[in-house]
């Protein structure tokens, strides 16, 4: 155990002392009883499992495991068993190591999955979304909290007609993040998935399924209680399996910075870059207006969204924040495919949606979310020069859970 955290733990009024009985070197004579000697072998027992105990905690800051659910970690995570159960050390350790639980403000709809146009998360973080530490919390230097897990899976279904296209899209998408508290920022890791499988008689020059994957790094910093800012890189594959050269691969990414300059208010601007044969740059900004709890308006390009809470009900499984909104999106992506007669080329398919939906911040950890929208300004373009399709406006049903 380390001088700093002997002294912690030495001063901090709010831990119960730790009294470690001293080992005792002499056994009990062979006149005493059983009872004394199994006294004695319960007394070493004991010293021996607290010695542990304390040794297990000076080791936590190299294990990096993670905290218990809801809890403030005062120096490093704590053990945790993959069913959530505290191992015997870790609960020592968290008697030691941990603050009383903050409790944390309720998510607004989609914000924790929001899309940018060509499939890119959200690259607009929270206004005000609160990075310091907590008033009082006392952080070793260096520490590091790793965040809860989050996982998100999405259906996507758009109807074609009999002389149109219509896809189906499945997407998922797993995020870890760690808090880095005493430099006020958040770093994250999100793989995620894609499959589009396409229908219709226009999809005959178009590789059906197409595939993306993508590992995308963010990172989040608050550089004071007004401005925050967001930097994100997303390298991905995005092919039908069977052309996978050089035009399969693709970076993303973007920068934004966002100024709360009033308590309702917030400014946001940045850029996000696509890497796309259609787009490759698209600016991002606008206004964002929280005039109380139920009501968030999001004036942002490119993916405008009005959000209001209808109903707050923590009971039952299906108990939390239940939202509706309206939201704008720019859809599509580019593929490497290759066409009939082993033609290599790339699709870029492009369309804009209008979206109306509702959704639950769930009060035990899983939101889920129902959407309903008109799709419009369709188009699929081939890098080759073949003919642009242009299929008719459809409509668009989605569904996903998110945890």
């Amino acid at each position: 155990m380390t001088a700093r955290r002997q002294t912690l733990l030495k001063t901090d009024s709010r831990r119960p002392a730790v009294n470690v009985p001293p080992p005792c070197n002499r056994l009990p004579s062979g006149k005493a009883s059983w009872s004394g000697t199994l006294r004695y072998a319960r007394a070493q027992v004991a010293w021996l499992l607290r010695c542990g105990a304390l040794l297990a905690a000076a080791c936590l800051p190299i294990l990096g495991r993670e905290p218990l659910p809801g809890d403030q970690v005062l120096a490093v995570s704590t053990p945790a068993d993959p069913d959530g159960l505290p191992e015997a050390a870790g609960l020592f350790a968290v008697e030691l190591l941990l603050l009383p639980p903050v409790e944390e403000e309720p998510l607004l709809p989609g914000e924790e999955d929001a899309l940018l146009p060509g499939e890119e998360e959200a690259l607009l973080p929270d206004v005000g979304e609160p990075l310091w530490p907590a008033e009082g919390e006392r952080l070793l230097p260096g520490s590091v909290v790793r965040l809860p897990r989050e996982g998100l899976v999405l259906a996507t279904w758009m109807p074609g007609k009999a002389v149109d296209l219509g896809f189906t899209e499945w997407d998922g998408r797993l995020r870890q993040g760690w808090s880095l508290p005493q430099a006020s920022s958040k770093f994250f890791l999100a793989p995620s998935f894609r499959l589009l499988t396409l229908a219709g008689p226009q999809s005959k020059e178009l590789a059906s399924p197409l595939y993306a994957f993508s590992l995308s790094a963010e990172w989040l910093m608050q550089l004071n209680e007004a401005w925050t800012i967001s930097a994100r890189i997303s390298p991905g594959f995005f092919s039908d399996l069977v052309n996978t050269g050089n035009d399969a691969w693709r970076l993303r990414g973007g920068l934004t910075g966002t100024w709360q300059f009033h308590p309702h208010w917030g400014l946001q601007l940045g850029a996000a870059y696509l890497d796309r044969n259609d787009i490759a740059l698209l600016p991002v900004g606008g206004l964002i207006w929280t005039p109380n709890a139920e009501t968030r308006l999001e004036l942002i390009l490119p993916r405008p969204r009005y959000a209001y809470r209808v109903n707050q009900n923590s009971r039952g499984p299906l108990g939390g924040d239940h939202w509706a909104y309206v939201a704008g999106e720019f859809g599509g992506g580019s593929w490497a495919i290759e066409r009939e007669a082993a033609v290599p080329d790339v699709a870029t398919l492009r369309d804009l949606r209008l979206l109306f939906g509702v959704e639950t911040i769930g009060a035990h950890g899983v939101n889920w979310r129902v959407e309903m929208g008109y799709v419009f300004e369709r188009a699929i373009e081939f890098q080759s020069g073949l003919p642009n399709i242009e299929p008719a406006d459809t409509l668009l049903f989605r569904a996903g859970m998110s945890f």
